[in-house]
């Protein structure tokens, strides 16, 4: 199976992702997002691969595993799907320095390997032209081919399909309880509202915390003197959550954010700091050791939860704090 896009002219960023490849190490290493990072990971194998972006409506047809051909005015490039990324502020497409259209992101990435480079014929075009009809259509000038169909069109371009030798990696799979994926879809929306407050994030932390388990205006304070988010049981604080706005917050570069979430837990005198946008959430016990680093009893992205991240979020609840 092979999906054919077809662009009408040149494409700038094709030259970029496509016609070059991106070390995943390096692309890895000029990220902030703890997410995104945690999802190239799992392609670090591939050492070099090649990125492109059909956009949301296209990106949602394709299958992990078929050929991709990106048909523009001087090449097509060939290559096959490994997997897809969720990069909701497109912070890959400017770092790889793609030209972003109407200042929107490039959210949906595509990752590829082994793409070939093949000079453009007018007969590809015309093969792609006669096939952009029912009922090898999916959108506009984006086609899926199969069967001699797909044998044609690799004939025609002169280059054999890429087999399938990818290994799809697999996650443990975890039950995410359904409160937790209502704060998700919370979370997802949000980050696509570009004129948000910080006050949103807010929001989000005080559902989560009464997932938790513990009670609005009872349990839960905000701007307790300049804590943004106290949590008290029994009259005395317990957590300082300290609130940013910015979705690439990280505790390897955000030690001016943990340092004041602490200066706010040495007033008051709460055990547990928490730094956090709604997403992540970096966890510090002051009882542990005499650093940060020794403090920090884990980390957790919502939107990428994992065992580790279920068994924090457990011990957060306010039953475990008793």
């Amino acid at each position: 199976m092979v999906f054919v896009k077809l662009y009408l002219g040149i494409v700038a960023n094709a030259i970029r992702t496509l016609k070059n490849t991106i070390k995943v190490n390096e692309l890895i290493s000029k990220l902030n997002d703890e997410y995104l990072i945690s999802q190239l990971k799992d392609y670090e194998k591939y050492k070099e691969i090649n990125l492109w972006d059909l956009g949301k409506r296209a990106t949602a047809q394709i299958n992990v595993g078929a050929n991709l051909a990106i048909s523009c005015k001087d090449n097509i490039y060939v290559g096959q799907i490994i997997g897809v990324i969720d990069d909701v502020n497109g912070a890959i497409g400017d770092v790889v320095g793609w030209a972003r259209q109407f200042e929107q992101p490039w959210s949906n990435v595509i990752l590829l390997r082994d793409v070939v480079t093949i000079p453009q014929e007018e007969r590809i075009s015309n093969f792609i032209k006669e096939y952009d009809i029912y009922p090898f259509k999916i959108l506009n000038n984006f086609i899926k081919v199969e069967g001699d169909d797909e044998k044609q069109f690799f004939k025609i371009v002169k280059s054999p399909p890429i087999p399938c030798k990818i290994e799809i990696p697999e996650k443990p799979k975890i039950e995410v309880p359904s409160q937790l994926k209502n704060i998700i879809k919370d979370i997802k929306k949000l980050k696509v509202d570009s004129t948000h407050q910080e006050r949103a994030h807010e929001s989000l932390i005080e559902k989560f915390f009464e997932y938790l388990g513990y009670e609005r205006f009872n349990d839960i304070k905000f701007r307790v003197g300049r804590v943004d988010v106290s949590i008290s049981m029994q009259g005395k604080p317990i957590i300082v959550t300290e609130v940013k706005k910015y979705w690439n917050l990280n505790v390897k570069k955000d030690h001016d954010v943990i340092q004041q979430a602490y200066n706010y837990a040495l007033i008051n005198g709460a055990k547990f700091v928490i730094i956090s946008n709604g997403d992540y959430y970096a966890v510090f016990d002051r009882d542990n050791g005499r650093t940060y680093m020794d403090n920090l009893k884990g980390e957790f992205v919502l939107t990428n939860l994992d065992k580790d991240g279920l068994q924090l979020i457990d011990f957060l609840k306010k039953n475990n704090m008793e």
